[in-house]
């Protein structure tokens, strides 16, 4: 079969009863990243007040009409039509 990827699903189909058996690889969380002050970018089409009450929202990855982001995309989060934040993606 090979070997296979994190993130994907696979599905094993047998013709008689029979123990299929992997194993998994060893699990390497992603390492923090603290970033200098002043060395994050502004996002420029999105604006929004800060209230003092953050909120931190934790994205690994994402499609956009299936193509992944490229650092220096902007990403912002709305509430109705108020920007509640916003933020630039960076891959680091």
């Amino acid at each position: 079969m090979g070997n296979l990827n994190p993130g994907k699903g696979y599905q094993v189909f047998t013709t008689s009863d029979t123990a299929v058996t992997f194993s998994y690889g060893t699990y390497v969380a992603p390492t923090a990243r603290t970033m200098a002050m002043g060395e994050k970018s502004i996002p420029t089409q999105y604006s929004f007040q800060k209230t003092g009450s953050p909120y931190i929202i934790v994205i690994q990855s994402a499609l956009t009409d299936g193509h992944p982001l490229e650092d220096g995309d902007e990403i912002a989060v709305f509430d109705g039509n108020l920007c509640v934040g916003a933020t630039v993606w960076d891959s680091e």
